[in-house]
């Protein structure tokens, strides 16, 4: 839950996590309709709620990936050591509950394992499938961990069964699924770290923004 920050952006709703001291990621669905230069609110999900405004760097065009700036310290980075994703990967899904129901803003961990560990999607970017029972919107953008709290990915989309025909995303247009019981899902599309970590390098340095 250390890692954990809440995004408020509007009336959309997500997670967020820092990969360095002053930069954090969350997915570009939570940012909806607001461009680089725009702040949107963080509050943090560890101790005692403490907020701060963080700004977008960048919204990536090749995966839903938008770059925050945030305060020096408000939230420790994941651990930078790599994990090796595999079929049955124990994970930790961290996040917030936006799902409308009586858990509602409540942060959660979720527990499950890595299902397909390649799962590349268009509209998403590079990642893997993860079964994590319970998971549910506001979980967009939050970090899969794995069991000693190594970064796998960033939580992107969910859907309901591995018989589900239709991805039901925290987002793609909005950071919520479907309000009350059918909101809660089973399985989470997660852009890998690997993947997440080059091209949040490469859009900073586009930006010229240097990483600290």
């Amino acid at each position: 839950m250390r890692f954990h920050a809440m995004v408020v952006s509007g009336d959309l709703v997500g997670s967020a996590f820092a990969l360095s001291e002053r930069v954090a990621v969350t997915n570009g669905h939570v940012v909806e309709g607001r461009r680089p230069g725009d702040t949107v609110r963080l509050v943090a999900s560890a101790g005692s709620d403490r907020q701060a405004d963080a700004r977008i760097l960048a919204i990536s065009r090749h995966m839903d990936l938008a770059v925050l700036s945030i305060p020096a310290g408000f939230l420790p980075p994941v651990p930078t050591e790599p994990v090796r994703s595999h079929g049955g990967l124990a994970v930790v899904a961290v996040g917030v509950d936006a799902s409308g129901g009586p858990r509602a803003g409540d942060r959660l961990e979720l527990f499950g394992h890595v299902t397909e560990p390649r799962k590349d999607i268009d509209v998403f970017g590079p990642g893997l499938v993860a079964l994590v029972p319970g998971v549910r919107p506001g979980f967009s953008g939050g970090p899969i961990l794995d069991r000693s709290d190594h970064l796998v990915g960033m939580l992107t989309a969910i859907r309901r069964g591995t018989a589900a025909a239709r991805v039901v995303q925290a987002g793609a247009g909005s950071a919520y699924a479907p309000q009350g019981a059918s909101a809660i899902a089973d399985e989470a599309f997660v852009i890998r770290a690997h993947e997440l970590r080059a091209e949040v390098a490469r859009l900073l340095a586009a930006s010229g923004y240097a990483v600290r």
